[in-house]
């Protein structure tokens, strides 16, 4: 949306500056949750989608299990 709305602003770079923020925040914190789970020798996870139902699943907590284990 923010993209489409800077194109029609006529400033487009700063519709892909947006986007760009996004990704490198998304990547940002998947790396950190990674490196948490590193060292604390662990896996976070939540149950499937399909499992509990979509309202379920954002009101879901994440569990922890120790690495190997899977969920």
């Amino acid at each position: 949306m923010t993209l489409g709305g800077a194109y029609l602003a006529h400033i487009p770079l700063l519709g892909v500056g947006f986007q760009l923020i996004f990704l490198i925040g998304a990547e940002n914190t998947r790396s950190t949750v990674r490196q948490w789970e590193r060292r604390h020798g662990v896996r976070l996870w939540k149950p499937s989608l399909a499992a509990v139902g979509r309202e379920e699943f954002r009101r879901a907590p994440y569990y922890v299990t120790p690495d190997g284990v899977t969920p």
